[in-house]
Protein backbone atom coordinates (compact mmCIF):
# COMPACT_ATOMS: atom_id res chain seq x y z
CA UNK A 1 0.00 0.00 0.00
CA UNK A 2 1.36 3.23 -1.59
CA UNK A 3 2.55 5.83 2.04
CA UNK A 4 0.93 9.07 1.78
CA UNK A 5 3.50 11.62 2.50
CA UNK A 6 3.07 13.63 5.40
CA UNK A 7 1.83 16.89 5.78
CA UNK A 8 5.15 17.99 8.04
CA UNK A 9 7.69 16.25 5.37
CA UNK A 10 10.21 18.69 4.24
CA UNK A 11 9.57 20.49 0.87
CA UNK A 12 12.77 18.61 -0.53
CA UNK A 13 11.01 15.06 -0.10
CA UNK A 14 7.37 16.61 -1.87
CA UNK A 15 8.98 18.19 -4.63
CA UNK A 16 10.83 14.73 -5.31
CA UNK A 17 7.63 13.25 -5.14
CA UNK A 18 5.69 15.48 -7.27
CA UNK A 19 8.17 14.93 -9.55
CA UNK A 20 8.16 11.15 -9.89
CA UNK A 21 4.19 11.58 -10.16
CA UNK A 22 4.41 14.14 -13.22
CA UNK A 23 6.41 11.84 -14.81
CA UNK A 24 4.12 8.73 -14.18
CA UNK A 25 1.42 10.87 -15.82
CA UNK A 26 3.03 12.22 -19.04
CA UNK A 27 4.07 8.58 -19.77
CA UNK A 28 0.38 7.52 -19.45
CA UNK A 29 -1.16 10.37 -21.68
CA UNK A 30 1.85 9.40 -24.18
CA UNK A 31 1.05 5.45 -24.09
CA UNK A 32 -3.03 6.87 -24.61
CA UNK A 33 -1.57 8.82 -27.40
CA UNK A 34 0.21 6.20 -29.24
CA UNK A 35 -2.45 3.98 -28.71
CA UNK A 36 -4.94 6.02 -30.48
CA UNK A 37 -3.00 7.16 -33.33
CA UNK A 38 -2.20 2.64 -34.00
CA UNK A 39 -6.04 2.35 -33.09
CA UNK A 40 -6.87 5.08 -35.95
CA UNK A 41 -4.00 3.60 -38.40
CA UNK A 42 -5.74 0.47 -38.62
CA UNK A 43 -8.90 1.93 -38.23
CA UNK A 44 -8.99 4.94 -40.51
CA UNK A 45 -12.87 5.83 -40.85
CA UNK A 46 -12.89 6.02 -36.83
CA UNK A 47 -11.15 8.85 -36.63
CA UNK A 48 -12.98 10.19 -39.87
CA UNK A 49 -16.11 9.48 -37.94
CA UNK A 50 -14.98 11.61 -34.73
CA UNK A 51 -13.81 14.73 -37.04
CA UNK A 52 -17.01 14.12 -39.45
CA UNK A 53 -20.22 16.73 -38.48
CA UNK A 54 -23.16 14.17 -38.19
CA UNK A 55 -25.83 15.38 -40.65
CA UNK A 56 -29.53 15.27 -39.17
CA UNK A 57 -31.83 15.08 -41.85
CA UNK A 58 -34.59 18.31 -42.00
CA UNK A 59 -37.60 18.36 -41.15
CA UNK A 60 -39.65 17.02 -44.27
CA UNK A 61 -41.74 19.91 -45.91
CA UNK A 62 -44.27 17.65 -47.68
CA UNK A 63 -47.93 18.16 -46.57
CA UNK A 64 -50.13 14.79 -45.12
CA UNK A 65 -52.84 14.01 -48.40
CA UNK A 66 -55.86 15.13 -46.40
CA UNK A 67 -58.41 12.31 -47.05
CA UNK A 68 -61.32 13.44 -48.63
CA UNK A 69 -64.91 12.86 -46.81
CA UNK A 70 -66.71 9.78 -48.33
CA UNK A 71 -69.50 10.93 -49.80
CA UNK A 72 -72.95 10.06 -48.41
CA UNK A 73 -74.86 7.09 -50.46
CA UNK A 74 -77.54 5.24 -49.54
CA UNK A 75 -78.33 1.41 -50.61
CA UNK A 76 -78.33 1.37 -54.32
CA UNK A 77 -80.87 -1.93 -53.60
CA UNK A 78 -84.66 -1.06 -52.14
CA UNK A 79 -84.57 -4.74 -49.97
CA UNK A 80 -81.24 -3.52 -48.63
CA UNK A 81 -82.47 -0.03 -48.07
CA UNK A 82 -85.40 -1.57 -46.03
CA UNK A 83 -83.62 -3.93 -44.05
CA UNK A 84 -81.38 -1.06 -42.76
CA UNK A 85 -84.88 1.21 -42.15
CA UNK A 86 -86.24 -1.94 -40.61
CA UNK A 87 -83.21 -2.64 -38.04
CA UNK A 88 -83.26 1.36 -37.54
CA UNK A 89 -86.28 1.39 -36.16
CA UNK A 90 -85.91 -1.61 -33.89
CA UNK A 91 -83.18 -0.27 -31.99
CA UNK A 92 -84.54 3.47 -31.71
CA UNK A 93 -88.41 2.56 -31.05
CA UNK A 94 -87.26 0.34 -28.71
CA UNK A 95 -85.40 2.51 -27.03
CA UNK A 96 -88.32 5.05 -26.94
CA UNK A 97 -90.64 2.69 -25.86
CA UNK A 98 -88.57 1.39 -22.95
CA UNK A 99 -88.45 4.74 -20.99
CA UNK A 100 -92.02 4.71 -20.72
CA UNK A 101 -91.75 1.09 -19.33
CA UNK A 102 -92.92 -1.08 -23.07
CA UNK A 103 -91.00 -3.56 -25.00
CA UNK A 104 -91.10 -2.57 -28.41
CA UNK A 105 -92.07 -5.88 -30.58
CA UNK A 106 -91.16 -5.71 -34.59
CA UNK A 107 -94.04 -6.10 -37.00
CA UNK A 108 -93.70 -8.96 -39.02
CA UNK A 109 -93.06 -7.92 -42.75
CA UNK A 110 -93.77 -8.59 -46.54
CA UNK A 111 -92.34 -7.77 -49.54
CA UNK A 112 -94.31 -7.67 -52.78
CA UNK A 113 -94.71 -5.80 -56.12
CA UNK A 114 -97.86 -5.44 -58.11
CA UNK A 115 -100.29 -5.99 -55.69
CA UNK A 116 -101.16 -8.30 -52.44
CA UNK A 117 -104.06 -9.61 -50.39
CA UNK A 118 -104.59 -7.76 -47.66
CA UNK A 119 -107.06 -8.87 -45.02
CA UNK A 120 -107.61 -5.35 -44.12
CA UNK A 121 -108.69 -3.65 -47.00
CA UNK A 122 -112.34 -4.51 -49.02
CA UNK A 123 -111.14 -5.78 -51.58
CA UNK A 124 -108.66 -7.40 -50.56
CA UNK A 125 -106.12 -6.65 -53.35
CA UNK A 126 -104.21 -3.87 -52.22
CA UNK A 127 -101.02 -1.72 -53.44
CA UNK A 128 -98.22 0.72 -52.04
CA UNK A 129 -96.95 0.50 -49.00
CA UNK A 130 -98.77 -0.23 -46.24
CA UNK A 131 -99.44 -1.62 -42.70
CA UNK A 132 -102.24 -3.87 -41.60
CA UNK A 133 -103.16 -4.02 -37.83
CA UNK A 134 -105.25 -6.88 -37.92
CA UNK A 135 -102.42 -9.39 -38.54
CA UNK A 136 -99.40 -6.98 -37.26
CA UNK A 137 -98.23 -7.19 -40.99
CA UNK A 138 -96.49 -4.55 -42.61
CA UNK A 139 -96.58 -4.45 -46.27
CA UNK A 140 -94.08 -2.88 -48.63
CA UNK A 141 -94.50 -2.63 -51.75
CA UNK A 142 -90.90 -3.03 -53.80
CA UNK A 143 -92.63 -1.39 -57.02
CA UNK A 144 -93.74 1.98 -55.40
CA UNK A 145 -90.22 2.15 -54.03
CA UNK A 146 -87.97 1.18 -57.54
CA UNK A 147 -89.69 4.00 -58.42
CA UNK A 148 -88.88 6.39 -56.14
CA UNK A 149 -85.13 5.92 -56.37
CA UNK A 150 -85.41 6.04 -60.38
CA UNK A 151 -87.50 9.10 -60.71
CA UNK A 152 -85.58 11.10 -57.65
CA UNK A 153 -82.02 9.57 -57.45
CA UNK A 154 -81.04 12.60 -54.81
CA UNK A 155 -84.26 12.39 -52.16
CA UNK A 156 -85.27 9.28 -53.38
CA UNK A 157 -83.66 7.14 -50.12
CA UNK A 158 -85.01 9.49 -47.66
CA UNK A 159 -89.02 8.84 -49.82
CA UNK A 160 -88.38 5.60 -49.50
CA UNK A 161 -87.43 5.43 -45.94
CA UNK A 162 -90.40 7.76 -45.64
CA UNK A 163 -92.96 5.54 -46.18
CA UNK A 164 -91.68 2.68 -44.44
CA UNK A 165 -91.76 4.43 -41.46
CA UNK A 166 -95.41 5.70 -42.08
CA UNK A 167 -96.47 2.12 -41.68
CA UNK A 168 -94.01 1.26 -38.96
CA UNK A 169 -95.18 4.10 -37.21
CA UNK A 170 -98.99 2.90 -37.26
CA UNK A 171 -97.61 -0.26 -35.62
CA UNK A 172 -95.89 1.50 -32.87
CA UNK A 173 -99.09 3.29 -32.23
CA UNK A 174 -100.88 0.19 -31.98
CA UNK A 175 -99.00 -1.42 -29.69
CA UNK A 176 -98.73 2.05 -27.56
CA UNK A 177 -102.88 1.96 -27.74
CA UNK A 178 -103.42 5.18 -29.66
CA UNK A 179 -104.25 3.27 -32.83
CA UNK A 180 -106.96 1.78 -30.74
CA UNK A 181 -108.42 5.02 -29.26
CA UNK A 182 -108.57 6.96 -32.99
CA UNK A 183 -109.81 4.07 -34.86
CA UNK A 184 -112.75 4.14 -31.62
CA UNK A 185 -113.03 7.85 -31.82
CA UNK A 186 -113.66 7.78 -35.58
CA UNK A 187 -116.25 5.31 -35.36
CA UNK A 188 -118.12 7.34 -32.68
CA UNK A 189 -117.59 10.53 -34.94
CA UNK A 190 -118.90 8.81 -38.18
CA UNK A 191 -117.66 9.81 -41.41
CA UNK A 192 -118.40 13.49 -41.71
CA UNK A 193 -116.17 16.61 -40.62
CA UNK A 194 -115.08 15.66 -37.46
CA UNK A 195 -114.33 11.63 -38.45
CA UNK A 196 -112.32 12.76 -41.16
CA UNK A 197 -110.07 15.47 -39.27
CA UNK A 198 -109.70 12.66 -36.82
CA UNK A 199 -108.43 10.76 -40.13
CA UNK A 200 -106.01 13.83 -40.44
CA UNK A 201 -104.98 14.06 -37.29
CA UNK A 202 -103.68 10.37 -37.24
CA UNK A 203 -101.80 10.48 -40.09
CA UNK A 204 -99.77 13.94 -38.97
CA UNK A 205 -99.14 11.69 -35.70
CA UNK A 206 -97.55 8.98 -38.00
CA UNK A 207 -95.62 11.78 -40.17
CA UNK A 208 -94.52 13.50 -36.86
CA UNK A 209 -93.17 10.13 -35.55
CA UNK A 210 -91.56 9.26 -38.77
CA UNK A 211 -89.78 12.06 -38.04
CA UNK A 212 -88.76 11.44 -34.59
CA UNK A 213 -87.33 8.13 -36.00
CA UNK A 214 -85.54 9.68 -38.61
CA UNK A 215 -83.77 12.41 -36.33
CA UNK A 216 -82.43 9.68 -33.98
CA UNK A 217 -81.74 7.03 -37.14
CA UNK A 218 -79.60 9.84 -39.25
CA UNK A 219 -76.74 9.12 -36.42
CA UNK A 220 -76.37 5.65 -38.49
CA UNK A 221 -77.96 6.43 -41.40
CA UNK A 222 -76.32 9.27 -42.51
CA UNK A 223 -77.81 9.46 -46.13
CA UNK A 224 -80.99 10.61 -43.98
CA UNK A 225 -80.02 14.39 -44.72
CA UNK A 226 -82.39 17.37 -43.35
CA UNK A 227 -82.14 18.92 -46.25
CA UNK A 228 -83.90 16.01 -48.47
CA UNK A 229 -87.20 15.86 -46.37
CA UNK A 230 -89.13 18.52 -48.17
CA UNK A 231 -88.72 16.95 -51.47
CA UNK A 232 -88.61 13.40 -50.41
CA UNK A 233 -92.60 14.10 -49.15
CA UNK A 234 -92.95 15.35 -52.63
CA UNK A 235 -91.90 12.84 -54.77
CA UNK A 236 -93.50 10.19 -52.29
CA UNK A 237 -97.05 11.82 -53.16
CA UNK A 238 -96.48 12.01 -56.50
CA UNK A 239 -94.87 8.74 -57.25
CA UNK A 240 -97.60 7.02 -55.08
CA UNK A 241 -100.74 9.28 -56.90
CA UNK A 242 -98.76 8.35 -60.19
CA UNK A 243 -99.07 4.83 -59.44
CA UNK A 244 -102.52 4.96 -58.03
CA UNK A 245 -104.02 6.31 -61.43
CA UNK A 246 -102.33 3.62 -63.60
CA UNK A 247 -104.04 1.06 -61.13
CA UNK A 248 -107.42 1.29 -60.33
CA UNK A 249 -108.01 -2.09 -59.70
CA UNK A 250 -106.28 -2.36 -55.74
CA UNK A 251 -107.05 -0.79 -52.49
CA UNK A 252 -104.38 2.06 -51.71
CA UNK A 253 -104.59 2.11 -47.71
CA UNK A 254 -101.49 4.87 -47.89
CA UNK A 255 -102.10 7.10 -50.53
CA UNK A 256 -99.89 10.42 -48.82
CA UNK A 257 -102.65 12.51 -49.66
CA UNK A 258 -104.19 13.89 -46.51
CA UNK A 259 -103.69 17.21 -45.21
CA UNK A 260 -101.43 19.75 -47.04
CA UNK A 261 -98.26 19.20 -48.34
CA UNK A 262 -96.90 21.87 -45.83
CA UNK A 263 -98.80 20.33 -42.96
CA UNK A 264 -97.08 16.89 -43.70
CA UNK A 265 -93.78 19.12 -43.93
CA UNK A 266 -94.58 20.39 -40.52
CA UNK A 267 -95.23 17.27 -39.27
CA UNK A 268 -92.12 15.57 -39.87
CA UNK A 269 -89.97 18.27 -39.28
CA UNK A 270 -91.40 18.92 -35.77
CA UNK A 271 -90.84 15.26 -34.91
CA UNK A 272 -87.42 15.26 -37.03
CA UNK A 273 -86.02 18.37 -35.05
CA UNK A 274 -87.17 17.79 -31.86
CA UNK A 275 -86.21 13.81 -31.31
CA UNK A 276 -89.17 13.61 -28.79
CA UNK A 277 -92.50 11.71 -29.21
CA UNK A 278 -93.80 14.44 -27.10
CA UNK A 279 -94.13 16.89 -29.17
CA UNK A 280 -96.53 15.32 -31.54
CA UNK A 281 -99.00 15.35 -28.80
CA UNK A 282 -100.71 18.39 -30.99
CA UNK A 283 -101.76 16.26 -33.52
CA UNK A 284 -103.49 13.92 -31.13
CA UNK A 285 -105.42 16.20 -29.36
CA UNK A 286 -108.93 16.77 -30.06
Amino acid sequence: MPVLPSLHARPSALRQQGGILLKLLLGLVILLVIGAALLFKLRPELFAMLQSTPVIPAPSTAQVPVEKPKPIVPPSDSRQLVQAVLLSSEDVLGELMARGDQVYKKPKSQLFEGSVSNPCTTPAKASGTFYCARNKTLYIDLGQLQQLQRDYPAEGAVAQAYLIMRSVSQHASAQTGLYARFKMARQIAGKGKEGEELKLRFNLLKDCFTGVWAGYARKRLDWLEERHLSAALIAANVVTQRRMQNDSTSQWPEPISHGTSSQREYALKQGFESGDPMTCDPFIRP
